[in-house]
């Protein structure tokens, strides 16, 4: 993720990132920033997601006979987690 005010990155799994709370601030400008969800990623994304894990990886967990639901929930959390950036706060 990059800063909106300075675009220097920020690791996903940085201290900065990884404080409680919405707010969080630049590790390099001190700036304060918010996590939110970007929309259009999200709902451009939802649909081939959804029809990937209904056609693809439902039949092929199940022929090995895994439990879909965990490995459908890993994706939908690595999918929520990829669609979050970085704003700066009003």
């Amino acid at each position: 993720m990059k800063c909106p005010v300075c675009e220097n990155n920020i690791g996903f799994f940085s201290k900065a990132l990884n404080k409680w709370g919405k707010y969080k601030t630049c590790p390099y400008c001190q700036t304060k920033i918010e996590v939110a969800i970007n929309l259009k990623f999200l709902v451009l994304g939802i649909i081939p997601l959804i029809f990937f894990s209904i056609f693809a990886l439902n039949p092929l967990v199940s022929k090995f006979g895994m439990f879909s639901s965990v490995l459908i929930g890993i994706i939908a959390g690595v999918f929520i987690s990829l669609s979050l950036k970085l704003e700066k706060q009003e």
